[in-house]
């Protein structure tokens, strides 16, 4: 109907044509949109005078909670922002939040969080997961990711140039160590988190923190946002 391409989807599964392709996506993209307003449309008409409807972003999240195929279009859109800043060279303005995305889905594939730092948290603190099995922070993998460009856009993209334009690799996450005297990888500005492990300490109550076994209460630590409570259980108010 959009004759961008024949019928069946082999084609754009290969992404044979790479416009094509672009465009169908773009096409679906669009049809999901319109969709979406329809429904939350019907569902603000359901709503009873006493009540009170969900803005849209609220009602999405939650529509997202309920049934993964909410998520499809989230998905759809973080691929053709990366695309766009892929053809536009717009890495500071999109990639780097698609990369975050892809990053907890790697790790968690029904984690709805839009930031490395707050999937982190809710796999620590809800997930029971390990520091060490746990993926990057923010920082990074910003450096992480800098590394990356320098090595495919800085280096073997101008490997067949005569002139070559050289950038600073303290740019991109590098450091100059005096001891090795070279170029080293940079790994993040925070703090080693052996020096923060008093403060990673979490209990896994669920009522309330009252009783004597409260990893925290026996401490006599109060609960945190990493705790099961979040820090809002009765013996963290006291």
């Amino acid at each position: 109907m959009a004759e961008i391409g024949s019928s069946g989807v082999d084609s754009f599964l290969k992404a044979s044509h790479v416009g094509r392709t672009r465009h169908a996506h773009q096409i679906y993209v669009s049809a999901l949109h319109i969709l979406q307003e329809k429904v939350y449309h019907q569902y603000v008409d359901s709503i009873q005078d006493n009540e009170q409807p969900l803005s849209q972003d609220k009602w999405r999240a939650k529509r997202r909670n309920e049934s993964p195929y909410f998520n499809t279009i989230q998905y759809e859109t973080l691929l053709l922002l990366f695309i766009k800043s892929l053809h536009g060279g717009l890495f500071n303005l999109y990639v780097f939040d698609a990369i975050q995305r892809f990053v907890v889905l790697m790790y968690d594939r029904t984690n709805n969080s839009e930031t490395v730092d707050q999937a982190r948290k809710f796999l620590y603190t809800k997930k029971s997961r390990e520091i060490e099995n746990i993926h990057p922070t923010k920082e990074a993998l910003l450096q992480h990711t800098k590394r990356a460009v320098y090595q495919g856009g800085h280096i073997w993209c101008q490997t067949l140039f005569v002139l070559q334009k050289q950038v600073k690799p303290s740019d991109w996450g590098y450091e100059w160590s005096t001891k090795s005297n070279s170029w080293m990888s940079y790994y993040s500005a925070l703090p080693d988190v052996s020096k923060a492990c008093l403060e990673l300490r979490k209990c896994g109550c669920k009522t309330g923190c009252q009783r004597g076994n409260c990893k925290c209460k026996s401490r006599n630590l109060k609960c945190t946002a990493l705790c099961w409570c979040d820090g809002n259980c009765p013996w963290s108010q006291q």
